[in-house]
């Protein structure tokens, strides 16, 4: 593979790939390493608008805002119990000091 020279070169071979992520190898010029990483952060850019990445980031947020309210509901729950059930048919104060046999 010969390695890109320029960061359109870069970008055309991202948009052109059609296989998966783990399939794709971009071989990069040393010549494209400047001291500031502005080439690298525009290919960058041009495979994370390529695959689609920023849909599926605010998908997983999605899904993660709804695992929260969830735990939330829980916690709300538990916090008006005064024991809380635990695996083996013991429970557990949550007053310190008290125990439960």
């Amino acid at each position: 593979m010969t390695p890109i020279e320029d960061t359109k070169s870069a970008r055309q071979a991202i948009e052109a790939h059609e296989g998966s992520p783990e399939e794709f190898h971009l071989p990069i010029s040393n010549s494209m390493q400047d001291p500031m990483g502005l080439s690298m952060a525009i290919i960058t850019d041009a495979a994370t608008k390529a695959r689609n990445i920023e849909q599926l980031l605010e998908e997983a947020d999605a899904t993660a805002a709804k695992a929260l309210q969830h735990i939330d509901k829980y916690q709300a729950e538990l916090s008006g119990l005064d024991y809380l059930p635990l695996l083996g048919g013991r429970q557990v104060s949550r007053h310190p000091g008290h125990r439960i046999r």
